[in-house]
């Protein structure tokens, strides 16, 4: 048992995130105010040490964040937070690789983006504005209407769905795209698994792995 002594986190993405490193991590995004550092942190998942974390003030890091692999040019998975201002809204974040390396300070999605594994390679995409698309490219994907309930491996091809509801209605959105490699279904994966029940507690997130995907491939 372990604390980081840092306060409550408003997100908290429990999984392989460095593939480098042996064991889980967990990338946090802390809601209590950080007067010199680690508002958003990588920390090692069995002792809880802070592997990395961003060394200034923060005020309130809000919502759901993101951690996921969505840059082929970093391994691992990158994470995202965002800062409030003194009106509670956004005031500018942060997308940083497994290793600590900021990548952009570029606005996804405000306080976090959804993601999904959607085409045939082992990087999810980002669901931004309705529209799935590559990190820094086009869109890949159809328009998809209605809140967002889930984000999960359904059919166990290891693409995932996009379950909505709109009035009178549930919409399960699925690829077309075929996949160029095989891999277990996703829901095998017992942190995947519990990530996509923790689900129905409606503070959504998208479901982590115990490993990464883009290594599993190689081998």
């Amino acid at each position: 048992m372990w604390t980081t002594g840092l306060g409550h986190p408003d997100h908290a993405y429990v999984g392989e995130i460095d593939p480098d490193r042996p064991g889980l991590e967990v990338y946090y995004g802390i809601e209590t105010r950080q007067k010199k550092a680690n508002g958003m942190c990588l920390v090692d998942a069995a002792t809880g040490k802070i592997l990395w974390g961003y060394q200034g003030p923060t005020r309130h890091v809000h919502s759901r964040g993101m951690c996921s692999d969505i840059d082929a040019r970093h391994d691992g998975c990158e994470c995202y937070s965002a800062d409030t201002n003194q009106q509670k809204r956004y005031a500018w974040s942060r997308l940083w690789s497994c290793k600590g390396q900021v990548i952009s300070e570029e606005n996804l999605g405000g306080f976090g983006a959804l993601t999904v594994y959607w085409d045939a390679d082992p990087q999810r995409e980002l669901l931004m504005g309705r529209r799935i698309r590559d990190y820094g490219g086009s869109p890949v994907g159809p328009r998809i209407e209605g809140s967002v309930a889930a984000i999960a491996d359904i059919l166990g091809d290891w693409r995932e769905e996009i379950v909505t509801s709109v009035p009178g209605e549930l919409r399960i959105y699925t690829t077309t795209i075929p996949a160029r490699s095989r891999h277990v279904c996703l829901m095998r994966d017992p942190i995947y698994r519990t990530d996509v029940a923790h689900a129905a507690m409606g503070y959504f997130q998208v479901p982590m792995l115990s490993i990464a995907l883009v290594r599993s491939e190689r081998d």
